[in-house]
């Protein structure tokens, strides 16, 4: 009787340490503030960011060196200066045909 006891007692007590071990692994897992799945979504945003600002370098580099042409290409600054201001040079005529 007491041998049959004292086994029911340490299959409480085990299932309460599983009950106990599941739930921290549970917790682990699914914890709002630090879990396994937060983790992950953080370092996939962590490669969306990293991503989006190696664009963002190569756009600035793009926009940098039209910056340099537009100080230092002669060929550029006359071309915006004819497009966008509509300049020409001397003994130039200029023909209308979109009319």
């Amino acid at each position: 009787m007491l041998h049959k006891k004292l086994l029911q007692e340490r299959k409480v007590i085990q299932l309460a340490g599983l009950l106990a071990v599941v739930l921290i692994l549970l917790w682990v897992v699914f914890s709002p503030t630090g879990g396994l799945v937060r983790f992950f979504q953080s370092s996939q945003e962590k490669e969306e960011v990293r991503a989006a600002n190696q664009n963002l370098q190569q756009e600035n580099k793009k926009l940098q060196q039209e910056v340099d042409r537009l100080e230092n290409d002669p060929a550029t600054i006359e071309g915006v200066a004819r497009k966008k201001f509509g300049l020409i040079k001397k003994n130039e005529i200029i023909y209308d045909f979109s009319k």
